[in-house]
């Protein structure tokens, strides 16, 4: 997460949508004496400013927090704040979920299996979570999408060129191009019936808002 009271925005951190560069991209234009940040050491991006609700108990930041982390600081503040987070196709996003986690050596089971799996333990911090990303309870309040505007994926370089345009931030958008962390076709994998049906009953909010549809 991001909350910038120099430019006046919020972003909302998800899942497997290039969050990590985004960051990466807009810190070298925040303030680094008052903006937050809740950074990625893994992916060169620090802290800044961490209040205690976006901490974790190990120190580090809770990257993935909520609008409800964000109202909880600003208060009745939001209301003067640009809000923007970020989805994607929810079959490619678990693909890439999976891709992530075997990657890492939480999982070493094929991407069918993996989709099946209800639970799934972190090797490092031995945190047992949810594997499939699932993020509408971030940028909804009340089932509400309550975002100015959700960067869609699919159309990465394009959404985020308007927001920073939008914001008046002074960053060239190659620059995000060039910083993104490289992406694997989804395509390359093969779901059963029963991971497409999965995964479109979990995101059925996400689909019928955005209209996605599974391409094979």
């Amino acid at each position: 997460m991001i909350i910038s009271h120099k430019y006046k925005f919020i972003f909302i951190k998800t899942r497997k949508v290039a969050g990590s560069s985004i960051e990466k991209f807009l810190y070298p234009y925040l303030d680094h004496k008052t903006d937050v940040l809740t950074g990625s050491p893994s992916d060169g991006v620090p802290q800044l400013n961490l209040p205690k609700i976006l901490k974790k108990p190990n120190g580090s930041g809770a990257g993935h927090a909520s609008y409800k982390h964000a109202k909880q600081i600003l208060q009745n503040n939001i209301k003067d704040y640009f809000i923007f987070s970020a989805e994607r196709n929810p079959w490619d996003k678990c693909i890439s979920s999976y891709k992530f986690h075997k990657s890492i050596g939480n999982v070493s089971c094929g991407i069918n299996e993996f989709i099946s799996l209800e639970k799934i333990r972190n090797k490092q911090t031995n945190v047992v979570f949810s594997p499939l990303p699932l993020d509408w309870p971030l940028y909804t309040y009340q089932n509400k999408v309550i975002t100015n505007k959700i960067i869609k994926f699919e159309n990465i370089n394009n959404d985020l060129q308007e927001i920073i345009a939008h914001l008046s931030i002074p960053a060239n958008i190659n620059d995000f191009t060039s910083i993104r962390l490289k992406q694997t076709a989804a395509k390359q994998y093969t779901l059963n019936k029963q991971s497409i049906n999965k995964i479109h009953k979990l995101f059925s909010r996400e689909i019928d808002y955005f209209n996605y549809t599974y391409e094979c």
